[in-house]
């Protein structure tokens, strides 16, 4: 299994990688090798020189398995050993960047609420693998509130950074246990992959059904697409089901309401100070409206940004919940370090009883710069925020 100790020793991208492989899990892992901390390059040369270039070189470290997404450095298209050495170095040397460290202390409060061990330590790891000839590249998970349904999100590869920056949607299906694949909505790449998604649907349950992984957990799976590979996987949420339903509950009270959502809370829902933003203004505002995000608080985004955008050094804090009016969320890294941080997340909300839409991505006029409390109340697959300071 994937204990604390092999987390400590090598990282999660490495020691996951490792560990499928050594108990001969079959499935598709670029041929790989493993740098720790203070190994020497040369003691690896050989099993190097056996290898098809280029290389991709990840980095792993010891908090990247329940945190770290998108923060720490990937070199690709290493031709050569001098190339590689030059890469590790320059992993080495990011582990000194400042903003990484405040980052990764920003990260803390995290880990110390989820009860998981957190080490600010500079020391880190690399993956070397053959890098994968895949154009495509994908995320899905297990719904953590929805144990049926996989979800599945896909993008060409070399448009992934255009699409962060347009917010263009992305590629999309489901996966049902009973019904199959289904909803398959191919918009970037357009073509859909069935059968490929299904290929690698079937390498996440055997992942899920291995036993190397601690139970209880909602994994996220990055992979790549034609040919099909496995790159890394990570624990999302808990899983766990709500005891009611929020269409129970018949509210008729202004509010936000969205249908994809994650997260739960008691019936009665959680009280909070939330802000409403413009634009990509998370970055600017959030510090100046929220006097003390070491406190649970809210944040509804006017428009369809869902993280890429936030730089290592703006901090988080105790981001409780988390609305963006994004059809749905990428999964990617930067969606996946704001849903991750956040209790209740939910994406393409719509307004009852708030008035008209306003110039803002259809955003409810009485929302407008909102900044009060508001009642959250979530069952995990749709929640609802109720302004309360209207």
């Amino acid at each position: 299994m994937l204990t604390d100790e092999l987390l400590k020793r090598g990282g999660g991208k490495l020691e996951a990688t490792r560990l499928f492989l050594e108990n001969e899990l079959d499935i598709p892992i670029p041929k790989s090798v493993y740098l720790y901390a203070g190994q020497n390059l040369d003691s690896i040369k050989s099993e190097i020189e056996k290898m098809k270039t280029p290389l991709i070189v990840r980095s792993s470290h010891r908090n990247d398995y329940h945190g770290l997404v998108g923060a720490l450095p990937t070199i690709s298209n290493v031709t050569t050993f001098s190339q590689l050495e030059s890469a590790v170095k320059q992993i080495e040397k990011f582990m000194k960047n400042p903003e990484l460290k405040k980052f990764m202390q920003d990260e803390k409060e995290y880990f110390d609420r989820e009860g998981i061990t957190h080490e600010s330590t500079e020391e880190v790891h690399c993956l070397i693998q053959e890098q994968s000839p895949s154009n495509f590249m994908g995320v899905m998970m297990r719904h953590p509130h929805n144990a049926d349904e996989i979800i599945i999100r896909y993008c060409d590869s070399h448009d992934r950074t255009l699409i962060a920056q347009q917010r263009d949607p992305i590629s999309q299906a489901r996966f049902n246990d009973i019904q199959g694949l289904r909803d398959i909505c191919a918009f970037d790449t357009k073509r859909p992959f069935s059968d490929n998604l299904r290929n690698l649907v079937e390498v996440y349950k055997k992942i899920e059904s291995s036993k190397l992984l601690e139970k209880g957990w909602s994994y996220q799976m990055e992979f790549g697409i034609n040919p099909d590979l496995f790159y890394q996987i990570r624990p999302f949420k808990k899983i766990e089901k709500a005891n009611f339903s929020i269409y129970s509950l018949h509210l008729d009270c202004p509010r936000l309401e969205t249908s994809y959502a994650f997260g739960i809370t008691p019936k009665e829902g959680i009280k909070i100070p939330v802000i409403a933003l413009h634009g990509d203004s998370f970055k600017q505002n959030v510090h100046a409206r929220i006097n003390d995000i070491s406190k649970e608080y809210g944040v509804v985004l006017q428009k369809k940004m869902d993280g890429d955008e936030l730089p290592l050094d703006v901090s988080i804090g105790n981001l409780h919940t988390f609305f963006t009016s994004a059809g749905c969320f990428d999964m990617f890294h930067g969606s996946t370090r704001l849903i991750k941080r956040a209790k209740i997340s939910g994406a393409g909300y719509s307004g009852e009883g708030l008035g008209d839409a306003n110039n803002w991505e259809s955003f409810p006029e009485k929302l407008s710069n909102y900044n009060g409390d508001a009642q959250i109340i979530s069952d995990g697959k749709s929640a609802v925020l109720i302004p309360l300071n209207l």
